[in-house]
């Protein structure tokens, strides 16, 4: 982004950890006690900023509390307009798939 003119880029990593453990990560330097971070890129407001690191931080603690490992995609802003989007690397879709997806959007029956 360009501060000068107002525009504002940032990526955002977000990581949650389990009661106790940064008190050891603190003690030992060990990165290991700390969580999974995931990264959340090309945040355009403060707004979206902190709307990402909620949910982000939400979905990171229902994961832990059912039992289950965070695993670290990266995000972008669109995905977070529907949560759960967020897939990491996604597959671009190829000239036949776009031609469908136009062809949905016609009302010419």
């Amino acid at each position: 982004g360009n501060m000068q003119n107002g525009n504002l880029r940032a990526d955002v990593n977000v990581s949650v950890c389990r009661p106790g453990q940064y008190e050891k990560y603190q003690e030992t330097q060990d990165f290991g006690h700390l969580g999974t971070r995931c990264e959340i890129k090309n945040m355009n407001s403060m707004r979206f900023i902190q709307a990402a690191i909620d949910y982000e931080a939400r979905r990171q603690i229902a994961i832990l509390e059912d039992g289950g490992e965070v695993v670290s995609p990266i995000l972008t802003d669109p995905q977070l307009t529907t949560p759960g989007k967020g897939k990491g690397k996604q597959k671009e879709k190829g000239p036949k798939e776009k031609q469908d997806d136009d062809d949905e959007d016609d009302d010419d029956d």
